[in-house]
């Protein structure tokens, strides 16, 4: 229907899952590592941090696993940028027979590890360190790795590398930026240690977009393809800079500002932000999500119209949080 497979679906699960599991991985490593060197409120808000998002990592982990079970050897490559570029039979089941015993291997110690912290929480804690830092190791290779044309280091293979990399610094940083921020919105205490870290992870944001960029090149001039598709992406990445943009810019001073002053972002600037970040987190699913649908029939006014209701739905849910959070701390100011 619409030129879409149920195969494709699967395709964009498991790569949003590997984004989001390499991206949790990645940050909740840097807190942990932070929080070794530091004391205190500082040191209890970024370990809490790590271990909050072993849940989102859990979430991944699951998706992407599933997702490749039902997958197989079926592995599409589609660019962000509208680059369309599909490995042969022999590069899909080369790649697939490389990284099956460490996705074998990668699912079973996941799954041994998660069931043992039930039951030795203690010890768990102690190697949390070294369980994310080894995720993110496996989970790189496993994401750049969907495609082996024989040649480590040719053009193709680059912008495979590259393709897949990009998407823990991007998609799956912006999720679990998100994931962040929702989960302490009305804890000024966390806020005040965690979000002067998101400077830093907005530019790591920005470093995966020049990799995907980078990609593009290695492939453009015999790769490109003028579809509906490919100028939906041109439309959604320049809305994207713009955001980011902002989010980096305004957005990020004006709440590091209010976090020093002891005041959680309040009144018209925290729908603002809510807005951006709905645009955020729409904007890199949409741009993923295309990717795995080639032969979408959409027209361009549909695909945008589409992107632009779902950026409406978040800008409401938002809104209603927003309303929550603000009754919730108004009962906790009465006496």
């Amino acid at each position: 229907m619409f030129g879409m497979e149920l195969y494709e679906l699967f395709n964009f699960t498991r790569q949003a899952g590997l984004a989001l599991a390499g991206a949790t991985s990645l940050w909740a490593l840097v807190f942990l590592w932070r929080a070794r060197k530091s004391e205190g409120e500082k040191k209890k808000a970024l370990e809490w941090a790590a271990n909050r998002l072993l849940l989102a990592f859990s979430v991944a982990f699951g998706a992407a696993a599933f997702s490749w079970f039902v997958l197989w050897n079926i592995w599409p490559v589609l660019a962000h940028e509208g680059i369309t570029l599909f490995p042969s039979g022999t590069e899909y089941r080369s790649a697939f027979l490389l990284t099956a015993p460490l996705y074998v291997g990668w699912i079973l110690f996941t799954l041994g590890v998660l069931v043992c912290r039930k039951f030795r929480k203690e010890v768990f804690a102690r190697f949390l360190l070294w369980f994310y830092g080894a995720q993110f190791l496996v989970v790189s290779v496993l994401i750049s790795l969907y495609a082996w044309t024989g040649s480590a280091l040719g053009g193709e293979q680059l912008f495979y590398y590259f393709h897949g990399f990009h998407s823990i610094f991007t998609l799956g940083t912006v999720l679990t930026l998100d994931f962040l921020f929702l989960s302490t919105r009305t804890a000024l205490s966390l806020q005040r240690h965690l979000f002067p870290f998101f400077p830093a992870i907005s530019k790591i944001i920005f470093i995966g977009f020049g990799l995907d960029f980078l990609s593009v090149f290695l492939v453009f001039d015999t790769a490109v393809e003028f579809s509906a598709r490919f100028f939906m992406a041109q439309t959604v990445v320049g809305i994207l800079i713009i955001n980011g943009a902002f989010m980096a810019g305004p957005l990020t001073r004006k709440v590091l500002n209010g976090l020093a002053e002891g005041r959680l972002l309040a009144g018209t600037w925290r729908y603002i932000a809510g807005v951006a970040g709905a645009v955020s987190i729409t904007s890199w699913m949409t741009i993923t999500f295309i990717d795995f649908f080639p032969r979408t029939a959409f027209s361009y006014t549909q695909l945008m119209g589409a992107y632009a209701s779902v950026i409406l739905f978040g800008i409401v849910a938002n809104f209603f949080i927003a309303r929550l959070d603000e009754r919730h701390l108004a009962s906790m100011a009465k006496p």
